[in-house]
């Protein structure tokens, strides 16, 4: 039988996390996508990116947004975390200090998770990949729920 995790459980899930999937609506019809993520622990929220394009403006157009992060080894050991919050963009002037904090922040769980693979943190980091500027965004966090079975 599932059981529920407690806030602070759900939050240090998230901590250790740097992936997730984000829930949005556009003209009436819920997406889902994956994105790379930090937990803000000071501000409590999640700090991400992302270029302009549908994601971005249908999050402009209606900011209740959520983000759901599963761990599922098997039917009987998995966990589930649904956050719901408000999308909020940043300002221009903050990009560079929050994609520095993203960028630190996932590579320190990568360092935590053993898997120090620095090319792929060092792609990540480079946002010259992007084609178009970078909007750096926080989902500040209203609610968070998990549950976990095993």
């Amino acid at each position: 039988m599932p059981k529920y995790l407690s806030k602070v459980e759900c939050l240090k899930e998230i901590e250790r996390e740097y992936v997730a999937k984000l829930g949005y609506i556009s003209k009436e019809s819920p997406f889902i996508v994956p994105i790379t993520y930090f937990y803000d622990e000071k501000e409590n929220s999640i700090i991400a990116f992302s270029t302009f394009g549908h994601k971005i403006e249908s999050m402009r157009e209606n900011a209740a947004v959520c983000l759901y992060l599963d761990k599922i080894v098997s039917v009987k050991e998995w966990k589930t975390i649904l956050i719901h919050g408000e999308y909020e963009e940043l300002d221009k002037i903050d990009h560079e200090f929050y994609l520095e904090k993203l960028g630190q922040g996932v590579k320190g769980i990568l360092n935590i998770n053993d898997q120090k693979n620095t090319r792929e943190m060092e792609e990540f980091s480079n946002v010259k990949f992007l084609k178009g500027d970078p909007i750096v965004f926080q989902i500040k966090i209203w609610d968070i729920t998990g549950r976990f079975m095993g």
